[in-house]
């Protein structure tokens, strides 16, 4: 058996939230949603404004680059982070709950878990395919020795007259 045919278990870990991101995950529809509209919104607003300026600057000589325009998901972030920077102890202390049960649990996504079934069901099935091989080639090899001529219906092994 070649190290091609050994087969390794894999098993995925889950990522730990880093405290802002758990904090984002209890509290974004209750206090952060309208926040990040507003904020992106603005950002919107401003980033236009500075391109079009920017422009006129550009006609009138002078010299500088544009400055990529941050996604939707970077402006969250921002929100997110400052938001809990300034959150009170007994918020910080509980979102640090909900992150512990987390590690705890090691709670896994429904479809993670159904992989991992998958693949130790398909791991089991090879076990399964090798073993038959393996009795197959031993029945074959036996059957060879102890065949028999078809036509007088008289052994044709060495070991038997």
């Amino acid at each position: 058996m070649g190290n091609k045919d050994v087969v390794i278990p894999v098993k995925k870990t889950t990522k730990v939230l880093a405290l802002w991101q758990a904090y984002s995950t209890l509290y974004y529809q209750s206090k952060h949603k309208p926040l990040v509209e507003s904020a992106w919104t603005s950002y919107v607003k401003g980033f236009k404004e500075e391109s079009v300026s920017h422009v006129g600057d550009e006609a009138e000589g002078s010299a500088g680059k544009l400055k990529k325009m941050k996604s939707r998901i970077e402006i969250q972030n921002e929100v997110v982070q400052a938001k809990f920077k300034r959150e009170t102890e007994e918020v910080k202390a509980e979102v640090e709950a909900y992150v512990k049960g987390l590690k705890k649990k090691k709670v896994q996504s429904p479809e993670q878990e159904s992989n991992d079934v998958l693949i130790e069901q398909y791991q089991q099935l090879v076990q399964i395919h090798l073993l038959r091989l393996q009795t197959y080639s031993l029945l074959d090899y036996d059957l060879q020795w102890h065949r028999q001529d078809t036509t007088n219906g008289h052994c044709v092994c060495e070991s038997h007259p």
